[in-house]
């Protein structure tokens, strides 16, 4: 299995119909993956995917996007981790994980991300857990298209990911994603 990184701008079109493909296998009762590749934010051209790769065949994805969040201890670079996903046929041999080993390399080696910052289910958890991750505890605000602002996801778990190796500690307080969750 290969990991390789490509930003949105660089994506061609038969790529991003491969992705489009494997999001709606991976997550088949999710209806806006029938018809985007996003749940809430358009990825921006910047924005790196870390795809894995067996032969020809696209098996797991990874998207990272970049935001600048508000925190009470001033704001915060995260790289906001969305999409991750196997293949049905190929859970269990590492697609995710190597994405997602690929994604914590790109922050820890980025000048302009302090946390990886993500939310899940309660039953993935541990997946991320076991690459790093951390429950964060905070609520964290979403910004609606209507303007207002509402805590992130009932049910979800915010977790997130010190790419700053400890030179920032993780905020207290609630997190303003300044935007639309991801």
């Amino acid at each position: 299995m290969e990991i390789r990184q490509i930003a949105e701008r660089d994506m061609d079109e038969s790529l991003k119909r491969q992705v489009a493909a494997l999001q709606r296998v991976a997550f088949p009762n999710e209806t806006h993956f029938k018809t985007k590749r996003w749940v809430h934010t358009l990825p921006l051209p910047e924005d790196p995917w870390f795809h894995a790769w067996e032969g020809n065949d696209l098996v797991g994805n990874v998207w990272l996007h970049h935001r600048t969040v508000q925190t009470i201890d001033g704001p915060r670079n995260v790289g906001g981790i969305a999409n991750v996903c196997s293949s049905p046929a190929h859970r269990g041999t590492g697609a995710a994980k190597g994405c997602m080993r690929a994604a914590a390399a790109y922050m820890e080696n980025s000048d302009h991300i302090d946390f990886g910052l993500l939310f899940c289910g309660e039953t993935v958890r541990h997946f991320y857990a076991s690459l790093g991750w951390q429950v964060a505890g905070n609520r964290c605000l979403a910004r609606q298209p209507d303007g207002t602002v509402k805590p992130v996801h009932d049910g979800c778990v915010a977790m997130y990911y010190d790419a700053s190796a400890g030179r920032l500690p993780w905020p207290g307080g609630d997190i303003d994603l300044n935007g639309p969750d991801w």
